[in-house]
């Protein structure tokens, strides 16, 4: 039975499978009709965590996943979530940075809101264009780099085109966040749809995943917000523990999500600016909010509350905003070599 007859009967495809479907895809061995078809009746069906799961290592194993030798933490999200949320992981991973956590951002650009993680990055001079050494170089040097995605999933080359002509969202949406080129130690991943969220952190568990935090705001943004209990699902080698996490319990500002609107990457660019300034407002707090999940995951901080206690010194400190003009500088040095 083929894969596509296999997923249009509504049968779930086991890790292997999924692994070896996918696998054909970024070897450019699937013909675009194939990849269409089984792409749409994945999303018909609803991606199972042994597929996703599947489809992130068959692309890991496309990517020279490097392992350091110190631990590594990212703040990322699926996206789609439709909020046009200012870029809240993206600031909060300079403030990981600024509080002594070594970052590897792994990013793109936006598909479905104004401002992605690239755009607002290149927004504020940062050069994103750099290959997965030369970040990892600026990761070295700085405490964070940028990874771009184009730059290191080349074999997403051959996908590209199907993904453009099909139109909705794929399960290269959720996969993109479970597949940073560096192997983490810490890590947020924010799900924008709230019925994908327990199915996430399952896939995270098949992937064997150190300490990663699944989250989704009340409202189904993918990212801790301010309004209401967020869920989390922490995956820690092979467990999963489910936390409610409330902005106002941790004594940070309780507002509506529409407080947290961004707009246009020059316009976020401005927002984070004054983040990273110590500007107070609901942005600085969902941020703090967001790095303070990274700190308590990755270890640096022993709970929530002193994951924000940190947050909140390191951008009034302005070590935050340091490692934002120590990647901006050093991503421009190796540019000009």
């Amino acid at each position: 039975m083929t894969y596509t007859v296999k997923l249009t009967n509504g049968n779930d495809l086991s890790l292997e499978s999924a692994k070896e479907m996918f696998t054909t895809f970024f070897e450019g061995a699937a013909s675009e009709v194939e990849m269409a078809s089984i792409l749409t009746a994945l999303k018909i069906k609803g991606e199972s965590a042994s597929e996703i799961a599947g489809a992130a290592l068959a692309m890991i194993e496309k990517t020279s996943q490097s392992d350091l030798s110190y631990p590594v933490f990212d703040t990322c999200g699926t996206g789609g979530d439709g909020s046009g949320s200012f870029n809240i992981s993206t600031a909060a991973a300079f403030v990981v940075a600024g509080a002594g956590g070594k970052v590897a951002k792994h990013g793109n650009r936006s598909v479905t809101s104004r401002s992605g993680s690239a755009d607002v990055l290149e927004a504020l001079e940062v050069n994103i264009e750099l290959d997965e050494q030369q970040s990892i170089r600026a990761l070295e040097e700085t405490g964070i780099g940028f990874f771009y995605a184009p730059k290191i999933h080349k074999s997403m080359g051959a996908v590209m085109p199907v993904r453009r002509s099909l139109g909705f969202r794929t399960i290269f949406n959720l996969i993109g966040p479970l597949c940073n080129p560096v192997k983490l130690q810490g890590q947020i991943i924010g799900v924008g749809d709230p019925s994908k969220l327990e199915t996430m952190a399952d896939a995270g568990v098949l992937m064997g995943m150190e300490s990663t935090l699944f989250v989704c705001s009340q409202n189904g943004m993918d990212e801790l917000t301010l309004e209401g209990k967020n869920k989390g699902i922490l995956v820690q080698n092979g467990t999963k523990t489910t936390y409610e996490i409330s902005a106002g319990q941790l004594g940070l500002m309780e507002v509506a999500d529409k407080a947290l609107k961004g707009g246009t990457a020059e316009e976020n660019a401005k927002i984070m600016e004054g983040v990273l300034s110590g500007s107070p407002s609901a942005y600085r707090d969902a941020v703090i909010l967001n790095a303070a999940a990274v700190l308590f995951v990755g270890g640096i901080a022993k709970s929530f509350e002193e994951g924000v206690e940190i947050a909140a010194q390191t951008i009034d400190s302005g070590a935050a905003k340091d490692k934002l003009e120590a990647l901006k500088q050093k991503t421009n040095e190796m540019a000009g070599m």
